[in-house]
């Protein structure tokens, strides 16, 4: 597959590449240096792009996933199925170096026509699982009915103010206290 196109508003879809990188570069595009592009510049051009959102890409060494295996990182990480993973099992397993996975968050909902880079590889595309959503109503009865207006509660003093009557006041108590002692004294 050279090119192919992603549509506006995309959502749930989930692409594998394989990419051929050194060690360095995979480092270089992970942390890039000041005089370098920004990781999105850099994961873009794998596929053609200017620019992917670096929050919904992931690259990595097939070698850093310590015996998880792409199967599993797809099945606990990315949200594929079981059904989809077993289907593509064989090629999951046989996988090596470094991978790209590009979710449809990395498009920023815009359409694109990617075009894979010499060194990247299309693998494969896989739909995340969606759970279905069941609202059980809730057993307590303050869970039921309607929700009552806000009740208006007494203005209470603004704490500046009592604190500005305390400091004036605070003196005059010092001064009858004064007095009162000097007149006992």
């Amino acid at each position: 597959m050279d090119s192919f196109e992603i549509k506006s508003g995309e959502t749930g879809v989930v692409r594998l590449f394989l990419v051929d990188l050194e060690p360095a570069e995979l480092r270089l595009i992970q942390s890039p240096r000041g005089d370098m592009p920004p990781t999105g510049a850099a994961l873009g051009a794998l596929v053609g792009l200017d620019w992917v959102d670096p929050a919904y890409a992931e690259l990595f060494d097939m070698r850093d996933l310590d015996g998880m295996g792409l199967p599993n990182f797809l099945l606990q990480g990315a949200g594929v199925s079981d059904a989809q993973v077993e289907e593509a099992r064989v090629l999951l397993e046989q996988v090596e170096g470094v991978v790209l996975i590009l979710y449809s968050g990395a498009f920023r909902g815009e359409a694109a026509q990617l075009a894979p880079a010499g060194i990247t590889q299309f693998l494969r595309e896989f739909r995340e699982e969606k759970t279905d959503v069941h609202f059980e109503r809730l057993p307590g009865e303050s869970a039921s009915g309607q929700v009552a207006p806000p009740t208006t509660e007494p203005k209470t003093k603004n704490p500046h103010i009592t604190l500005l009557l305390a400091l004036l006041l605070l003196p005059l108590v010092v001064l009858a206290i004064g007095g009162i002692l000097w007149v006992v004294l």
